[in-house]
Order: structure tokens, then sequence, then C-alpha cells
């Protein structure tokens, strides 16, 4: 799988992703940990693959 098919199946992950699931919840808290311990440029991204692959994984 190349890089630019990850990306496509992560994003389609999350725009499937309903916003009362348990990986919505892990989505956001992990964008807002890691936001506070790194900078929000590399939080956001990190905690969005962070929900997709929950997402993916359930």
């Amino acid at each position: 799988m190349s890089i630019k098919e990850y990306i496509q199946q992560t994003k389609e992950n999350l725009l499937k992703m309903e916003l009362k699931s348990k990986s919505f919840v892990i989505m956001v808290i992990s964008i807002i940990l890691l936001s506070m311990i790194f900078t929000p440029l590399i939080g956001i991204p990190a905690g969005l693959f962070i929900g997709s692959y929950v997402q993916s994984n359930s």
C-alpha cells in the first residue's frame, strides 16, 4: 500500500466516524494531549491518524 492510498483510507475512515463513538472520543483526547506535549502542527495530524487507526481496527 502506498502512502497516497493510506492517506486516502485514513480520510475515508475519519469521514465515516460518528461523533459519539469510542474512536471519536479517543481521537479528540489524543489530539489534545499530543498538542499539549508537542506543537499543534504535530499533535493534530497524529491525533487524526490515531483516531483513524482505532476506527479501522474496531
